[in-house]
């Protein structure tokens, strides 16, 4: 692991743990045990910190699904997609936990964000489609429908981790396999028979 690596894999550690605005360049840099001037010269503002963090969650979410409309739409893959999806989450959590804050403060995260947000719905808005197409999604029951869902589970899978602060009382590891479950349970109604056939519902 180079330095540049171990500086962000600390910063993620600290954010998550402190929140963003709790943490300085100072702090992470103690942690690392360098000068606040030796961890400038990779990353000269916490923008530039943030920035560098929002383009590995992105990274790691559009490779997964990439690779899943790549290989073929499976009605397992829209599971598993959606598992990966709750747990990079939860690992870049601070980003979440802030996420109005953070857009607001932090301009070059902030374009980003809404440029990548805008590319995934539309990639997810021809998944629906293909899903259809496939069977495993009934036709929408009126038009529109499906981008009214699509926005729902957007905005859950953004906002879940403060929901469940006030919500969640079951053991903290579970955290993200009963997000997952809840946020998936929306799809139900939508499932053809041959959907739920094959992900073990009946």
């Amino acid at each position: 692991m180079n330095t540049k690596e171990k500086i962000l894999q600390t910063s993620l550690q600290l954010f998550n743990k402190k929140g963003l605005t709790d943490v300085t360049i100072r702090d992470i840099a103690t942690e690392l045990h360098m000068s606040d001037g030796n961890l400038r010269y990779h990353f000269r503002t916490k923008d530039e910190l943030v920035e560098a963090l929002f383009d590995q969650l992105s990274d790691e979410i559009g490779n997964e699904l990439a690779a899943g409309v790549n290989n073929g739409l499976t009605i397992e893959f829209m599971r598993t997609l959606l598992a990966h999806l709750m747990k990079n989450f939860y690992a870049y959590r601070f980003l979440l936990q802030d996420l109005n804050a953070i857009l607001n403060a932090y301009p070059n995260t902030n374009r980003k964000f809404n440029r990548i947000t805008t590319e995934r719905l539309m990639l997810v808005h021809e998944m629906i489609n293909g899903y259809v197409q496939l069977h495993y999604l009934k036709p929408e029951p009126y038009p529109g429908h499906y981008g009214k869902l699509i926005e729902n589970i957007v905005l859950l899978s953004h906002f879940w981790i403060n929901g469940s602060q006030l919500f969640y009382k079951g053991p903290k590891k579970e955290i993200v396999d009963h997000y997952t479950d809840t946020i998936f349970s929306l799809m139900y109604p939508y499932f053809t028979e041959k959907a739920l056939v094959e992900l073990g519902y009946k």
